[in-house]
């Protein structure tokens, strides 16, 4: 693409001005890339946005009504990892279109001063690319705006500050220990304290009535250990703090079920589920904690029953690597021959032994509690089991091979592993 005298010459209409209409300059920018613009502050306050044509995403469109970027889009991009590499680099980031939150396809550039971020410069593409001199323009545009941002003020509000510290906690964006300390103090953490991540998660959104109950219901009774808390679409994520003690989780458990049942009690919600990740000294290992409530709370979908009592990941036993091992079974095309021959004479005789076998192994192979739950007489019972050790050539004295039975197990029931 051959650069005209026009293309030359507009970076320097930019910084040639002394004072300038934002408006103008988002134009400016437009016309020259080929497609729409905004002008973002470091918060995603919309500053300017240009004129667009044709058909225009929501996000864009909630965006210039409510003058900043959705929360759930700004929230999207955190968990996803691009808002990440878009503060990180200096360079033009793709992103990709995220359907759920009503983004488009967009183009997204940072702009820092000593190192701070001061603004961002979004282009609303379509489905093809920036030309690689349309991003130079890009960056060419970035680094002459972000002297007009300098003497742009504006404002964040504590929620905004609040949520920004948050996902830079839970994304592990924390570059300096410097500034890790610096949020410590701030945040009034003793150095005895160990923090966690803590997730609500509803069954739906949570609109603005619920999320004004549960501020008023954190500010209006005595919760020492919550420290900070952002809301998430369909979550509430807690920064939970406890003293270093041979107790720890035993708060952060009793904070959960008290919690659900004040929602359930108070605003008849139901189906809440609650989970915590392990607990650190250090803030720079909230990613982690985030990362294991998150296993946690995909892993209760999963096994509801199994997991029924569990809230924490250290609670998760074997289920912490129930990923890894199906995976290893896929990659290795394992198949469970004792488990095989259950399913198939179940098949071929309309029986239930394999089911009998799970229910023995989750109550820990104690019959008595095994034959209340499937509502049989023990000596019934017996005699199925004595069937099962028959037909599947099992041996219950061996430790590895009842454990190794429990997985294949979970494995069959959850992810469909086995077929014959």
């Amino acid at each position: 693409m051959k650069e005209s005298k026009k293309d030359t010459e507009f970076p320097h209409k930019i910084v040639e001005r002394s004072s300038c209409s934002f408006h103008t300059l988002a134009d400016e920018i437009a016309n020259q890339i080929g497609y729409p613009i905004t002008i973002e502050d470091a918060f995603h306050h919309l500053i300017s946005y240009s004129r667009h044509q044709g058909k225009i995403d929501q996000a864009r469109v909630d965006t210039i009504i409510n003058k900043k970027v959705p929360d759930k889009v700004i929230n999207s991009l955190w968990k996803s990892g691009i808002m990440k590499q878009i503060l990180e680099k200096e360079e033009p980031i793709i992103v990709p279109a995220k359907e759920k939150v009503g983004l488009g396809n967009r183009v997204v550039i940072s702009m820092k001063y000593d190192s701070r971020i001061i603004g961002f410069i979004w282009v609303h593409i379509n489905k093809k690319m920036l030309t690689p001199f349309q991003l130079q323009l890009l960056k060419k545009s970035a680094n002459l705006v972000k002297y007009e941002l300098l003497h742009y003020s504006t404002k964040a509000n504590e929620e905004e500050k609040r949520r920004e510290f948050f996902f830079h906690l839970l994304s592990g964006f924390c570059q300096q220990k410097e500034n890790m300390l610096i949020q410590e103090t701030n945040l009034n953490i003793s150095s005895d304290q160990r923090c966690t991540i803590v997730i609500i998660h509803f069954n739906k959104e949570i609109d603005s009535k619920i999320q004004e109950y549960i501020s008023n219901y954190i500010k209006n009774i005595y919760l020492p250990q919550v420290i900070s808390f952002i809301f998430d679409q369909d979550q509430v994520i807690f920064l939970m703090g406890e003293k270093n003690t041979k107790e720890n989780g035993k708060n952060i458990l009793l904070f959960i079920q008290n919690f659900i049942r004040e929602i359930y009690q108070q605003l008849q919600i139901k189906d809440i589920i609650g989970v915590f990740g392990m607990s650190y000294q250090s803030l720079a290992y909230m990613k982690d904690s985030y990362e294991q409530a998150l296993k946690v709370l995909e892993l209760k979908r999963k096994f509801p029953i199994e997991l029924a009592s569990v809230y924490g990941y250290h609670q998760l036993g074997i289920y912490q690597f129930i990923d890894e091992i199906y995976q290893n079974r896929i990659r290795t095309h394992y198949r469970n021959e004792k488990i095989q021959r259950l399913k198939e004479y179940d098949y071929h005789h309309n029986t239930d032994l394999l089911s009998t076998l799970e229910i023995y192994l989750d109550c820990d192979c104690n019959s008595q509690k095994a034959s209340e739950k499937i509502h049989i007489h023990p000596n019934t019972l017996n005699y199925r089991l004595k069937r099962v050790i028959e037909i599947g050539q099992l041996d219950f004295s061996n430790f590895n091979e009842k454990i190794t039975l429990y997985i294949d197990l979970k494995l069959e029931k959850n992810f469909y592993l086995y077929y014959f």
